[in-house]
């Protein structure tokens, strides 16, 4: 037979138990749901170019797509591909396996924004700049802005999920 006391231990234990597992419950649920956000796999990136140092490429007047795929962990963002199409003055092209230039991408998600450096090597020379996407609750199609060292270009961008 258990006495009064185990038993009020007992009680006290099962107590500390519930609250506890409550605590742990609560926790694992805000924390899973921070990184519901998953933009892992293959994208198709465009800019469409609104401001340029360069006249020629100002107002939308150029207008490019890259390919990339992503890979998150955590909230850190890290990505490759390549340039593959371009639109200047409503004439496009697509390019060939030698025109194709390599772009790498490393940034974060933080809240309900993508922010990422970029750097690209093009055939005459090498690039950078920063994407900025707003995330909403569509996933497949994410808009933002780009602001880059190439003629000094910034303007629209969107990404848009492939698989």
């Amino acid at each position: 037979m258990i006495n009064s006391k185990a038993k009020e231990i007992i009680q006290v234990i099962a107590w500390i138990i519930g609250i506890t597992s409550g605590i742990i419950a609560i926790i694992l649920f805000f924390s899973s749901s921070q990184n519901e956000i998953d933009l892992s796999g293959n994208w198709e990136m465009t800019f469409k170019v609104q401001n340029s140092s360069l006249d020629r490429f100002d107002n939308n007047k150029l207008e490019y797509k890259y390919k990339i795929f992503l890979t998150q962990n955590e909230n850190a963002i890290n990505g490759n591909g390549e340039k593959f199409w371009e639109k200047f003055k409503g004439v496009e092209t697509f390019y060939n396996l030698n025109q194709k230039t390599p772009i790498s991408i490393n940034g974060k998600i933080s809240e309900d924004k993508l922010e990422a450096n970029i750097y690209e090597k093009g055939k005459r020379r090498e690039t950078s700049g920063h994407i900025e996407f707003e995330i909403m609750d569509d996933l497949k199609l994410i808009k933002g802005r780009f602001k880059t060292t190439a003629a000094n270009s910034s303007g629209t961008a969107i990404l848009e999920k492939l698989d």
